[in-house]
């Protein structure tokens, strides 16, 4: 009988035990998960900047040139599919 009390007792705590190690592992989890998202945006908003930074200083008139070459072929390719 106390044989089997202590074996009882032994694996409440092994799952107590168990339990704990999980809720650790979750909160762990969660941590890393918010700390990768917060990585993730700040290298997205220095990557825009950084994009900015190109076009403002080396695209400017080219940019508007490609954008014009670009318009101009969307407005062809549009003809020859009426066509």
């Amino acid at each position: 009988m106390e044989q089997s009390h202590s074996v009882c007792e032994s694996l409440v705590r092994q799952r107590d035990e168990a339990k704990r190690e999980a809720e650790r592992l979750r909160t762990s989890f969660r941590d890393v998960e918010r700390t990768l998202g917060t990585r993730e945006r700040a290298h997205r908003h220095r990557v825009k900047g950084l994009e900015e930074q190109v076009c403002t200083a080396c695209c400017g008139n080219r940019l508007v040139f490609f954008q014009l070459i670009l318009l101009h072929f969307t407005a062809t390719m549009t003809e020859w599919l009426e066509v």
